[in-house]
């Protein structure tokens, strides 16, 4: 967040705050068998992934207004890629950031990086940050 709340600062843009919980249609891999299995449970796992992203994005959101900026958050429901191409669509966004788990290469393309996913589906400009940004002490 810290990247996003700088950049937003210094260009006095809007930051949006966007977290996509899925819902059972949208499950994918070892995950969609499950909700096929156990629907009312995944439901419920669901719900609670969804309250958990709102706590997320308001304490993050609270952390963004030290860097001068009030960002607007939203949970979205669906398939993550779809939900932010919608998003970015919807709200004209000149730059999309995603913080990504570091997964790189063919890696990830089948691990289904949400990063690799989204490049063919958006014409915004992306930035892909770490999500934690590695120390030195990591290298």
């Amino acid at each position: 967040m810290e990247m996003a709340s700088q950049l937003a600062c210094a260009l006095k843009a809007e930051l949006h705050l966007i977290m996509v919980v899925p819902t059972r249609e949208t499950l994918a891999g070892d995950r969609s068998v499950v909700r096929r299995t156990m629907p009312s449970t995944v439901t419920a796992i669901l719900e609670l992934d969804e309250q958990d992203a709102v706590r997320y994005l308001r304490e993050a959101a609270a952390g963004c207004t030290s860097y001068g900026v009030q960002p607007v958050a939203h949970v979205l429901r669906g398939d993550a890629v779809e939900e932010v191409v919608r998003y970015a669509q919807q709200v004209r966004a000149t730059l999309v950031i995603v913080a990504t788990h570091g997964r790189a290469g063919i890696g990830a393309f089948f691990a289904g990086s949400f990063g690799a996913g989204i490049m063919d589906k958006i014409t915004t400009p992306i930035l892909l940050v770490p999500r934690h940004p590695e120390t030195a002490t990591d290298r």
